[in-house]
């Protein structure tokens, strides 16, 4: 697809459902106009335009098919598009200068000095849009660069690179907000449009297949001492226990974790000749 053919495109499968002759702007949540479309100059302030998930300046070719991919693209109030700019997807840090919102016409969102963290409702559909991205372009194609996902926000600091962020985010937010309706029948809209589809879409499953659930916590016995293993990106995440299933069971596990690589890892008492122990990080507990 030529990029000046996606705008059509985006007008129908970003179409809202309450109003045919209106769009759903993503980060604003905002049912604007189809003819509202930016004009040089613009013409008000609320101008839409076509936001690319994964920005141009992190591995985007101009010329290539990644530029003109409908999963990447949505459309954005102009001024909103303008103060996301190509700030990773994260959950915003208070201490980090965090702005909210991250956009006067986007109530929903927050940024900080690196992230931008957009409405709760599309966390998800923007994680899997970015696990396509980096699955689709991986370098083998004519005028494509290998793009990958990462965890290592101070390798997004700069634009030099082909990589988006943050990894670990993204696999929670594909986890909390799972696929919608809406979600399947934009993929469906697509492919009409572009002849193919967003597999994690189809098959969510596919991510944790690829990159791991953040989420997932091991343990190992050695007596009456139990060693527990998680994700060291997940950064303050709190290992529990609790000897039965019950909700208000929990408590936190003692002691301070080390950091081997990749994991963090915790060996401590069993509190329970039967204990049950999870992680809790951000509001989401291991399954």
């Amino acid at each position: 697809m030529f990029y000046s053919a996606t705008r059509g495109a985006l007008e129908i499968c970003d179409r809202d459902p309450a109003n045919a002759a209106n769009v759903i702007l993503i980060y604003s949540r905002r049912s604007e106009p189809k003819s509202n479309f930016v004009r040089s100059p613009p013409q008000n302030a609320t101008e839409w335009n076509r936001e690319h998930l994964w920005p141009n300046s992190r591995g985007i070719t101009g010329d290539g098919a990644d530029y003109a991919d409908l999963i990447n693209l949505r459309p954005a109030d102009v001024t909103v598009n303008n103060d996301r700019a190509n700030l990773a997807f994260e959950e915003t840090d208070p201490p980090d200068s965090m702005i909210v919102p991250g956009s006067p016409e986007a109530p929903q969102t927050s940024r900080d000095a690196n992230s931008w963290e957009p409405p709760p409702v599309v966390k998800g559909d923007i994680a899997r849009a970015l696990f396509y991205m980096a699955l689709r372009y991986d370098g083998d194609g004519v005028q494509e660069v290998d793009l990958r996902l990462t965890d290592d926000m101070s390798l997004l600091a700069g634009e030099s690179q082909p990589l988006m962020g943050r990894l670990t985010t993204l696999l929670l937010w594909h986890l909390d907000d799972p696929v919608s309706p809406q979600e399947v029948q934009r993929n469906d809209c697509v492919q009409q449009h572009q002849g193919n589809r967003n597999p994690f879409i189809d098959c969510p499953e596919w991510a944790g297949a690829i990159y791991g659930n953040p989420m997932l916590v091991t343990g190992e016995v050695f007596g009456n001492q139990v060693k527990l293993t998680w994700w060291s990106a997940l950064e303050n995440a709190v290992p529990e226990t609790s000897a039965t299933l019950q909700p208000a069971a929990w408590t936190a596990v003692p002691g301070t974790p080390e950091t081997s690589g990749s994991f963090k890892i915790l060996t401590t008492t069993a509190m329970a000749p039967r204990s049950f122990y999870r992680i809790r990080y951000r509001g989401i507990v291991s399954p």
